[in-house]
């Protein structure tokens, strides 16, 4: 029996049609939002990430939206350019979006350490503890540049939607089991800030870091909201998804049948896609919505929570 989450991807469209309604904020038409920026943020361990940021406008009510490129892209090997359309696309929504490059993707090729200076990053040549340091060291960085910006008051930490693709959701799901795991101090909150993940074609693991340890985690079942897409004509991904969906179904509460409360109370969505594209490569077909998909998804999961996440100065006294 299909899961009632499980919906045909034009059953999709009308079903999110009234949540673009009530959380619509965008730039109108003769609007322009603010610049981009280049980031070069520096990592505990010596690696200079370079991220692409466009920033918000909603000061501290703006939602954070994460990224994360796959292992490949439309164009070959994967990278933060591989996103950068769907970024400007959320901004337009007036989300802070940050975009990185990982350690050995794009522009973040060189790490400067006490052992390694100098070393260049070769994503052909990462292994295992390669991708965990993308979720410890990487993303950690990022989240202190978000923190940052935070205690400006130029967004919110608290509303943070983490959006993954093919590797990039081996990332995502760890570093929200990190985030989730993480003890904050008495007076100062560190941790759990991720919101939502959007899973865009999901994998078990990559270059041998899985995923298990993020999916036992109960806050991450439990908490987080989640959006799970892939294009279910490769056998692959289809059976990769339908794996983690499974996982998830089991954490989630059922969906009300009342269309009314299903607004407030939906948190798992699971859409399987007739193509056999997976990752960034579906950003690029407008028929599918992900796109869309994904912006109403924060619209929802993030926009429309705020109110139980206000800003707090995060600045240790």
């Amino acid at each position: 029996m299909t899961s009632p989450r499980r919906m045909h991807f034009l059953q999709r469209l009308g079903y999110f049609l009234v949540f673009t309604l009530m959380c619509a904020t965008s730039y109108a038409a003769s609007e322009t939002p603010p610049p981009a920026k280049e980031l070069s943020i520096p990592t505990k361990d010596g690696v200079r990430l370079h991220t692409t940021y466009f920033p918000g406008s909603e000061g501290k009510k703006t939602a954070v939206v994460i990224l994360v490129h796959g292992d490949v892209g439309p164009m070959g090997t994967g990278s933060s350019k591989d996103c950068l359309s769907l970024a400007e696309f959320l901004q337009r929504e007036k989300h802070a979006v940050f975009v990185p490059d990982l350690r050995g993707y794009g522009r973040s090729t060189t790490q400067n350490d006490d052992t390694n200076a100098g070393k260049r990053l070769d994503s052909k040549r990462s292994r295992r503890e390669d991708i965990e340091a993308m979720v410890k060291y990487d993303m950690e960085a990022l989240k202190s540049k978000i923190v940052e910006l935070h205690n400006t008051g130029e967004l919110n930490a608290n509303l943070i939607c983490v959006v993954g693709f093919e590797m990039g959701t081996v990332v995502a799901l760890n570093w929200t089991h990190l985030d989730w795991s993480m003890q904050s101090l008495p007076n100062l909150k560190q941790s759990e800030d991720v919101r939502a993940m959007a899973l865009i074609s999901p994998l078990q693991s990559f270059r041998g870091y899985a995923i298990r340890d993020a999916l036992a985690d109960r806050s991450v079942r439990e908490k987080v909201s989640a959006l799970v897409t892939y294009g279910k004509q490769d056998d692959s991904f289809a059976a990769s998804g339908r794996r983690i969906t499974k996982t998830l179904e089991r954490s989630h509460a059922p969906i009300p049948s009342d269309e009314a409360k299903q607004s407030e109370n939906q948190d798992l969505f699971i859409y399987e896609l007739p193509t056999s594209l997976q990752g960034t490569r579906l950003l690029s077909v407008r028929e599918l919505k992900v796109r869309d998909t994904i912006r109403d998804f924060v619209a929802l999961r993030v926009v429309q929570q705020r109110d139980r996440y206000p800003w707090k100065s995060r600045v240790v006294n």
